[in-house]
């Protein structure tokens, strides 16, 4: 049986950095191999996505703050299954919720997906594809 992959592209299928002011923090952040995410002025509620208005309170004055890089698997998944090209060679891969600090962020996992767990300490990794701003991965903190 041939696996028909559902994207045509040979390129790999990452959102580019956001040109939405709400995300561009986050993302020349990731340029910059930080972190960062808003809370509301208001009443100090932390916002991940970023929102034009607080959910809690609806404020709509935040302030930016980095996030910790390292905090603990929340939740995983891994992918058995390629949907398009650029991951069709790259089976099995983890993708991870990771709690940092009051936020829980999703990114890639570094590492052999079966070592993943919740509760598994991680830390930020940058390669080059976070660095270009296009997602955080994470790795098992050793």
């Amino acid at each position: 049986m041939t696996q028909e992959l559902t994207d045509a592209s040979d390129l790999m299928p990452m959102p580019q950095a956001a040109s939405d002011p709400l995300y561009e923090k986050f993302f020349d952040g990731l340029k910059q191999k930080t972190l960062w995410t808003r809370r509301c002025a208001q009443c100090g509620t932390w916002q991940w996505p970023p929102q034009t208005f607080c959910f809690h309170c609806q404020g709509t004055d935040f302030e930016w703050h980095e996030l910790p890089t390292s905090g603990e698997v929340y939740s995983f998944s891994v992918m058995y299954r390629a949907f398009d090209r650029y991951h069709a060679d790259k089976l099995p891969y983890g993708v991870v919720i990771v709690k940092l600090g009051e936020i829980h962020i999703t990114g890639r996992f570094l590492g052999d997906p079966e070592d993943i767990h919740c509760g598994l300490p991680v830390e930020a990794a940058w390669d080059e594809l976070a660095v270009a701003g296009c997602s955080p991965a994470f790795q098992a903190v050793s």
